[in-house]
């Protein structure tokens, strides 16, 4: 069979690897739930080297599973074994990084001018400018959003915060409403009401939350109250 007909998925436990063979671009959707073992699997065969044809001996087995149980152990085998990604599965994973990095950037760092999170088309606008940028898919989300905003130096002036404190005026007929949106996303400090019952409200809430928050408030209120 052609190499690029199946994924070979490697497991390693007690001092020893087993094999399995899945069809291509298949074993991050069975993790994901996405699809069975039964869509997965080119066989339900374990080897110790599947290039090379070498089965695994039951005592192999029982020895990396402390189990005979071929099922289970093709799952776990799916599950938590290693494998090398296609271009295109690299390439997803790569895109699928790069928007959590520049959400962390979102929720988690202000603009020091305004207090408030940068417009993510203002982010993305400034990292596309960064020349030579890698995105590392096995390093934590946190450490590179950290090592971007170094890069991104003036063209893009961030504070880190780990939350804010916004000031929202909401009318009295709204109050109930908005009091259920805001709790979505942060928590009421402060409550101050004239004699209308119109409320100054102070919310905290991660930076990033503050624009979902008055999205959700501008619809809900059919855009008569902007935050």
């Amino acid at each position: 069979m052609p190499k690029s007909n199946f994924t070979v998925v490697r497991y390693k436990n007690n001092g020893k690897c087993v094999e399995v063979l899945a069809k291509p671009e298949t074993v991050e959707r069975f993790r994901q739930g996405k699809l069975g073992i039964d869509n997965v699997l080119v066989s339900d065969s374990l080897y110790l080297n599947a290039n090379k044809g070498d089965l695994a001996k039951i005592q192999d087995i029982q020895t990396i599973f402390g189990t005979d149980d071929i099922q289970a152990c093709l799952e776990t085998v799916l599950r938590r074994g290693e494998y090398s990604l296609t271009a295109r599965e690299r390439s997803a994973k790569i895109e699928q990084k790069r928007g959590e990095i520049l959400n962390y950037i979102s929720k988690y760092y202000i603009n020091p001018k305004t207090d408030l999170p940068h417009p993510m088309d203002r982010i993305e606008a400034a990292v596309s400018e960064i020349r030579g940028l890698k995105i590392d898919l096995d390093s934590s989300v946190e450490l590179q959003a950290r090592a971007w905003i170094k890069k991104l130096g003036a063209k893009l002036i961030c504070k880190e915060c780990s939350n804010i404190v916004m000031s929202a005026q909401i009318p009295c007929y709204f109050l109930s409403k908005a009091m259920g949106i805001i709790r979505k996303y942060g928590r009421v400090v402060r409550e101050d009401y004239n004699e209308d019952g119109d409320a100054v409200l102070g919310v905290e809430m991660i930076p990033g939350n503050y624009a979902a928050m008055a999205t959700e408030i501008k619809a809900a209120s059919k855009g008569s109250i902007e935050i």
